[in-house]
């Protein structure tokens, strides 16, 4: 369930609900029983007084404020297992104060209850002998009982009690460790439990109606698989649960997964957009992690990719002796049709991980210095990170080894308008590279400049204006987990690493942590690698690992 609240306490309008699409499986708004009409309460008269608090480790969002002869407050609360949702008022007043709330029927219906207060009509007028008056109301989508108000809030502080049990504790600037926790919280609200992965929005906002992108693959995915490995597991079982539609699409040439998907797994995305065909070599890079980690089952692992790298084949050409895919888009989405860096590198990974492998060299475009990121490409302006995708996430041996020019070439050309993910992918790279304080530099931009005061609201633009952008809040999650503290799921062990461990179909988890100097330790509680549980501490000058829960 996703409801905005407002600065009053009240909902902002229609409420969305996981697997409520309508017939162009775009997310269908539902009346939200929050939205009540009690035009009388202004916190703008509040001054000093108005306070909004989002706790993150109990879920509960508490507004309160002043306002004349009384003191108000709201209380509110998801279930996070069920769909069920909670609010409480609060009202306070002087002796002889006069007034009556309208309190008009809720539609759909939920279980209220009202206390300090008589009912008239349609309002609700003080008790004389009672200077506090509290209405609670439940709601849930099912016909089951209500539970009371205090029952929904145990639930959540019960749930999110256990979610807390894996964190990440940082000895280290208070912005810093406030970010990093709210990132882990509003992943945490929004991942597991429909059946239809994660929209870049989750269920916070209607834009790109709640259609299902490669955010949830390559952004999403690996900043939650060490951290809640369940809920990174929900990304996985929806692209095996469409590979059906995946080998439809691709028209008897192996499978191709959409550019966007909703609940049933099939197109629909925009005309303009069918050539974004990385994303079919996305959903394969991240179901190999999801296998490594034992999310994902092997053989079905490995269907994919050998049908994601027959579809690469057929769409590829020879030149020169050489393959390459032309006429595609880029992640750079200002080239529409090109011959692309990121969709190459993926083509040459599932030739490499097919079986049995394909035997074929796919042409990376390059100019005297070195990669491109297009054939022909002036390296101007692009609008978000596309060339560094080569070294991470795919860790193409060609890319890694021109991984610090790369670095000086493009992310400089970035454009100040582009959406959220560029500054901390350049952040984690550089962190991999040793560039410790350069790195840290731009992983603070990369949440800063895109988050809300208070609430931290992580919005897609620089601008604000559209939020919660699940992808950038997972963006900089990466930065931390693979970039400062130096996780890498691998295709060898390497052997430089503080700590690895091996996972299965030969990968290993290395760990080579490049703490930023003003953070002095960080403790990242009760990771979880192939059921087992560990905490990792790291400092400047030390490294370790346990087993088991602390």
């Amino acid at each position: 369930m996703g409801i905005r609240i407002g600065r009053n306490g009240i909902s902002l309008g229609p409420m969305l609900i996981g697997n409520r699409y309508d017939a162009n499986e775009n997310l269908r708004p539902v009346l939200c029983p929050l939205e009540k009409h009690w035009s009388f309460l202004d916190p703008d008269q509040a001054g000093s007084d108005y306070k909004q608090v989002l706790n993150m480790r109990t879920g509960m969002l508490t507004t309160s404020w002043r306002q004349g002869d009384f003191k108000i407050e709201s209380e509110t609360v998801l279930d996070p297992t069920r769909e069920i949702v909670a609010q409480e008022w609060t009202f306070t007043w002087e002796n002889g104060a006069n007034f009556s709330l309208p309190y008009p029927d809720t539609n759909p219906p939920a279980s209220t209850e009202v206390k300090g207060f008589v009912r008239d009509g349609g309002r609700l007028i003080p008790q004389a002998t009672n200077n506090t008056g509290r209405i609670e109301e439940v709601w849930r989508i099912d016909r089951g009982a209500y539970p009371s108000f205090s029952q929904v809030e145990k639930d959540a502080l019960s749930e999110w009690t256990t979610r807390w049990q894996t964190d990440i504790v940082i000895d280290g600037p208070a912005p810093d460790q406030l970010a990093i926790h709210s990132w882990l919280f509003y992943l945490r609200s929004t991942v597991g439990g429909t059946g239809a992965s994660l929209a870049p929005f989750g269920l916070s906002n209607r834009r790109f109606h709640g259609h299902i992108f490669w955010d949830s693959d390559i952004w999403t995915f690996p900043a939650l698989v060490l951290i809640d490995p369940e809920a990174a597991k929900a990304i996985s079982n929806y692209r095996l649960a469409h590979v059906s539609e995946a080998t439809a699409n691709a028209g008897g040439q192996g499978m191709r997964f959409p550019w966007e998907s909703a609940v049933t797994g099939k197109d629909v995305a925009p005309s303009t957009f069918a050539n974004e065909l990385h994303v079919t070599g996305d959903v394969a890079f991240m179901l190999d992690q999801a296998a490594a980690l034992g999310l994902a089952p092997s053989d079905k692992v490995q269907e994919v990719i050998n049908g994601a790298n027959r579809f690469f084949l057929s769409k590829s050409i020879t030149e020169g002796g050489e393959r390459t895919i032309p006429n595609v888009r880029s992640p750079d989405e200002y080239r529409k049709s090109v011959t692309d860096l990121y969709t190459n590198c993926l083509a040459q990974w599932l030739a490499g991980h097919a079986s049995p492998p394909a035997p074929v060299s796919y042409h990376l475009p390059h100019d005297s210095i070195g990669l491109v990121s297009y054939e022909g490409d002036p390296v101007q302006t692009y609008q978000q990170a596309s060339a560094i995708l080569a070294i991470y996430p795919l860790q193409d041996p060609r890319a890694l080894a021109q991984a610090k020019t790369m670095m000086k070439r493009f992310p400089p050309r970035v454009t100040k308008f582009g959406p959220a993910m560029s500054q901390s992918l350049e952040a984690l790279i550089l962190a991999k590279l040793g560039h410790k304080e350069t790195a840290y530099a731009a992983w603070r931009s990369s949440w800063i400049d895109f988050s809300s005061p208070g609430l931290l609201l992580f919005g897609e633009k620089k601008d604000g204006k559209e939020t919660y952008f699940d992808t950038g809040a997972a963006g900089c999650l990466q930065a931390v987990l693979y970039g400062f503290l130096g996780f890498g799921i691998d295709w060898h062990h390497n052997r430089q690493a503080v700590w690895a461990t091996r996972l299965k179909g030969g990968h290993w988890l290395n760990l080579q942590p490049n703490l930023p100097e003003r953070w002095k330790s960080v403790t990242l509680r009760n990771f979880t690698v192939l059921g087992k549980r560990y905490t990792l501490t790291v400092s400047h000058n030390r490294t370790t690992v346990t087993e088991g829960e602390p």
